[in-house]
């Protein structure tokens, strides 16, 4: 495991998808299939990722949650991607923002932004060992 799993630090580091670097969204899933998915994609499938941990999280049904909604089109230029996440990042209008998936375009993501006032308010669980399938990757 690179970072740990309840910050933002490699998306403060590095950006991803929906941020710039220089801020430090946390990345989530809905689902755990669309979490590993998503790992999926970032690790490529040659080998058995080695200690790789999850954590369910648990958000507050009366915490206030954006959505964004892009075309396709829009979804695969991450000039437009992160000025919309950078935009809701740093308004702090909300601690959760829920942006489709690219892998599935059904299925979405959810970014927590540790700088919300109402961040203390999301209970992360405790981190679990992913189980992967070793059919998933090449030999």
């Amino acid at each position: 495991m690179r970072h740990p799993l309840w910050d933002g630090n490699g998306a403060l580091i590095y950006g991803a998808r929906w941020n710039s670097p220089g801020r430090g969204p946390i990345y989530a899933a809905e689902t755990y299939s669309g979490a590993m998915l998503e790992m999926l994609a970032r690790l490529g499938r040659l080998a058995v990722p080695p200690d790789y941990h999850y954590l369910e999280i648990e958000v507050p049904e009366d915490l206030a949650r954006e959505e964004i909604i892009v075309t396709p089109e829009e979804m695969a230029k991450e000039t437009i991607t992160r000025g919309l996440g950078n935009r809701w990042f740093d308004s702090l209008r909300t601690a959760v923002l829920l942006v489709p998936s690219i892998i599935t375009e059904v299925d979405r993501n959810v970014l927590i932004n540790p700088k919300h006032p109402d961040f203390g308010r999301i209970t992360p669980g405790e981190p679990r060992p992913v189980r992967w399938d070793t059919r998933l990757f090449r030999a």
